[in-house]
């Protein structure tokens, strides 16, 4: 953690590592409110296959990309722990 002081204010403090924290937990709650309310669709399409086929490549990629984020988000955590 880094102090960041000009004058006449008190020491800023500025740490890497929570503003990533932050960040991916905003981020993947984000992606699972997607995951939600595209989920709770599912039904609304269930007689158009083409739209239907979008709704599931939509919950698809947003699994993918939550799982790209976890895993990064482990990773950075074991960098820190080095």
């Amino acid at each position: 953690m880094n102090d960041i002081q000009t004058a006449g204010e008190e020491p800023r403090k500025f740490d890497s590592g929570f503003v990533l924290r932050v960040t991916f937990k905003r981020m993947l709650f984000n992606i699972e409110t997607s995951i939600k309310k595209t989920f709770s669709r599912i039904q609304e399409f269930e007689n158009h296959p083409e739209l239907s086929n979008e709704v599931f490549k939509a919950l698809s990629q947003l699994n993918y990309l939550q799982t790209q984020i976890q895993n990064l988000q482990k990773s950075m955590g074991n960098q820190n722990e080095s």
